[in-house]
């Protein structure tokens, strides 16, 4: 493979500079492009050129100008047959991709591009194959049905783009892109573009692309999604409640909710619904038709809000999408950044909100490490917030509804409607509960909150990161030795004293240490630390506070040893030494037998006479 690299702060250069028709010039300033981006600029003259091209790039980097401008350019609109070939992953990219080629194809006659992909009618897709569609996008499961079935000719194939690769290859598609490529003539163009360079795409590579240009687009700093990414710790309200809530107060044009199930997506989608916000779900048991329509409402604005499984959501491209939640965390820690891409797209700003609970802290933290980004700490909207938030915005909407509507009629229904033996103020008390009643301006006080626990990142990166006598950091049996003493806490499993409080707690008043065995009884904690752990550390935790308590720590003189049995100085010695068998043995009383002859108690047995048993009468 060649390797051409080039620098992905290139000046900016025209679409025409590339030598790109002046037909598919005109197409993409319509669509508002003046200026290729650095893929497009690095990958364009290679594919006019007719080379192979192997392409790493973030989504959103514009490959799809960059392979379809330069191979409309080579397109033989007289030549009825499939000769452009693009594979993507998911059907809404398909999508995406045909249409984005009606548009760059927008000053060319009779091209004709076609979507194939799994919920479609075959006999649609036949037809279209047959009136000469000449470009051919499609997933490679349902290309594979048509290929197997003989209804689509791939002889004629002049270039095949395998669009986000490995994607295709982590859901499971290597077999059919193999079943595909073979069924491709060896004279083909080939263009790979993926995200991330697997072995498997480096064996796609060897085998099926001819000596390729390599494009890398490296991320400029600078240039990444403006997204806000906050998580929310579960322990004051539900997820639902907390779900509406931060609804209700973010400020969004259009939000996805991701959960992990089909189930949970109908579960949260028929909650919202009852809750009074406009809402969807997407997932992989609709029909095709159901899907198109739902996204196509998210489009034009009478859909704002989606609740989505990772599957479904794969390939979303919907610029007025600003806020994910993650009702659920991923299944797969790699799928965080797919779900939070969703935003901040073309430009936009964007926010993701994550639901974390008590035992998922350590995949928040997973998530952090695989995103390198930190979360920050969002708290879920109480009621006072609630209340005051919901008074704000009635009084702007009655504010503007004075200043700029026609209220000469509703005036006028002021004698009819309106009782004239109650006081002016409390008309308007009942006028205001009428009018609030789906949201209400006065809540109660929310109850005191139990059961609260905190993220605490610096215990996580400790954890499982170095070993203490012969174990992990984050496991609270280890072994002992006689360098350490016991120290006793005056807090147990009463307060909600955990092993992650005590590292913290012994971390923070001194360097680190070698932490022994750890046991939390029910109202104080033994804990192993060595010998010469310093004075002032356990003097510093002696004057701390933990749930409205003074901690007190104390050596304990009389050592406790954890329920293991005791041995003496040669225990640690007993492989290294024989027993001693030399000793006088006790007394034997009894006969001895000699086993070498042959036993005659049986010679005396009587034999069976079956005769002598009773016959049943029957």
């Amino acid at each position: 493979m060649t390797e051409n690299k080039i620098s992905s702060s290139i000046n900016e250069v025209s679409f025409e500079e590339l030598g790109l028709p002046t037909a598919i010039v005109s197409a993409v300033h319509d669509l508002g492009f003046n200026y290729a981006t650095p893929i497009q600029t690095q990958a364009i003259p290679y594919l006019l050129e007719g080379r192979d091209i192997l392409g790493l790039a973030q989504t959103g980097s514009g490959k799809t100008a960059s392979f379809m401008l330069p191979l409309l350019s080579n397109l033989d609109t007289s030549l009825k047959a499939v000769q452009i070939l693009v594979l993507t992953p998911t059907r809404e990219l398909a999508n995406q991709v045909t249409q984005a080629t009606i548009d760059f194809a927008k000053y060319i006659p009779r091209v004709k591009p076609l979507a194939i992909y799994g919920g479609q009618s075959y006999g649609l897709q036949i037809k279209h194959l047959k009136a000469g569609a000449q470009v051919v996008i499609a997933t490679p499961g349902r290309l594979v049905d048509h290929i197997s079935r003989g209804t689509i000719d791939l002889t004629q194939i002049k270039a095949v783009v395998l669009d986000e690769a490995d994607e295709m290859l982590s859901m499971g598609f290597a077999d059919a892109l193999e079943t595909i490529l073979s069924q491709v003539p060896e004279t083909a163009q080939t263009a790979l573009f993926s995200a991330t360079m697997p072995k498997t795409i480096e064996s796609i590579t060897k085998k099926h692309l001819k000596d390729p240009a390599e494009v890398k687009i490296h991320k400029v700093k600078g240039n990444e999604p403006k997204i806000e990414q906050f998580y929310w710790l579960q322990y004051q309200y539900s997820r639902d409640q907390a779900l509406i809530r931060f609804l209700e107060v973010e400020e969004y044009d259009a939000a996805i909710i991701f959960v992990k199930t089909k189930q949970g997506c109908n579960e949260v989608c028929e909650f919202l619904l009852k809750n009074n916000v406009a809402a969807a779900c997407l997932h992989g048991d609709m029909s095709q038709e159901v899907r198109e329509s739902t996204l196509n409402g998210l489009r034009n604005e009478s859909i704002n809000v989606l609740v989505a499984t990772d599957v479904a959501a794969r390939g979303l491209d919907i610029d007025r999408i600003d806020l994910v939640i993650n009702y659920e965390l991923p299944s797969e820690k790699e799928n965080y950044v797919h779900r939070v891409g969703r935003t901040g797209r073309a430009g936009r700003e964007g926010r993701s909100i994550t639901f974390v609970g008590e035992r998922e802290r350590a995949n928040l933290f997973a998530i952090e490490k695989t995103s390198n980004k930190e979360l920050k700490e969002i708290k879920a909207p109480n009621n006072q917030e609630l209340e005051q938030f919901r008074r704000n915005k009635f009084k702007k909407e009655l504010e503007s509804k004075i200043n700029d509507a026609n209220l000469d009629n509703y005036i006028q229904l002021i004698d009819e409607l309106i009782p004239t033996d109650f006081e002016p103020n409390q008309v308007l008390a009942a006028l205001l509960n009428l009018a609030t009643k789906e949201r209400r301006l006065v809540l109660p006080k929310d109850k005191p909150i139990r059961n609260k626990f905190t993220y605490d990142r610096e215990y996580f990166s400790r954890a499982k990161t170095y070993v203490r006598n012969g174990r992990y950091e984050n496991n609270d049996r280890r072994s002992t030795g006689s360098n350490q003493d016991q120290y006793m806490i005056n807090l147990g499993r009463n307060d909600n004293f955990k092993v992650q409080d005590i590292i913290k707690l012994i971390n923070k008043h001194s360097s680190r240490v070698n932490i022994g065995n750890i046991r939390i009884n029910r109202d104080n904690t033994i804990i192993e630390l060595p010998k010469n752990f310093d004075r002032k550390a356990i003097a510093a935790i002696s004057n701390e506070t933990y749930a409205n308590k003074i901690i007190t720590m104390r050596r304990l003189e009389r050592q406790n040893n954890f329920g293991r049995r005791q041995y003496d100085n040669n225990y640690e010695n007993r492989n290294n030494s024989r027993r001693d068998f030399n000793g006088q043995r006790k007394e034997f009383y009894g006969q001895r037998r000699n086993y070498n002859e042959q036993r005659n108690d049986f010679n005396n047995r009587k034999s069976f006479n079956n005769s002598s048993r009773t016959k049943r009468e029957f």
